[in-house]
């Protein structure tokens, strides 16, 4: 099955969309150590956003649909998760690390 993404949505059939944010999961949320990223379209890129913008984490995730995120070390707080397909952001989920 082909897949077509554009502005956050997917081709699923004949007049068929679904929202890619809707196929995102992060686990669980809030957090204390680690959370696992969890996707279904394909995804080059994950980014981890503080509060005031400061980018904190980058991951590489070409081929891959799952990834587990160690934030034992982050301050806590609310975060934002940008899953990236080419330049384009595809979703963003608030994530809480207690």
């Amino acid at each position: 099955m082909e897949t077509l993404v554009r502005c956050g949505f997917m081709l699923t059939g004949v007049g068929g969309y679904v929202r890619l944010g809707d196929k995102i999961e992060c686990l669980p949320n809030p957090t204390t150590n680690q959370t696992l990223l969890r996707w279904e379209a394909d995804m080059d890129r994950i980014e981890i956003i503080s509060e005031s913008g400061q980018r904190v984490l980058t991951f590489n995730v070409s081929g891959l649909t799952q990834k587990v995120v160690d934030m034992s070390h982050m301050s806590s707080g609310i975060y934002f998760v940008r899953f990236l397909s080419g330049s384009s952001i595809v979703a963003t989920k608030k994530l809480i690390k207690q």
